[in-house]
């Protein structure tokens, strides 16, 4: 394996761009709901949580990553 792809340096910065786009994301459907409500909906993580719940039983009944991320995709929406 590539020492610069297993460095620290490189590991932190993949993760915190990681993090940074979750929270991006999150804050930018709540400003979605908002703007097109009127309503601040905090309720709407159960979603992606319950997709994400559903594609962690599916991954450990030894479901594929591909064939476990339709059902649980098709779920969050």
């Amino acid at each position: 394996m590539d020492p610069f792809l297993t460095s620290r340096i490189v590991t932190d910065v993949l993760g915190g761009l990681t993090n940074g786009v979750i929270f991006g994301m999150v804050a930018l459907s709540l400003v979605l709901i908002w703007r097109s409500t009127g309503v601040l909906n905090f309720a709407q993580g159960a979603m992606p949580m319950f997709a994400t719940y559903v594609g962690f039983a599916l991954l450990s009944y030894h479901f594929g990553y591909w064939r476990a991320s339709w059902p649980a995709s098709s779920l969050a929406y």
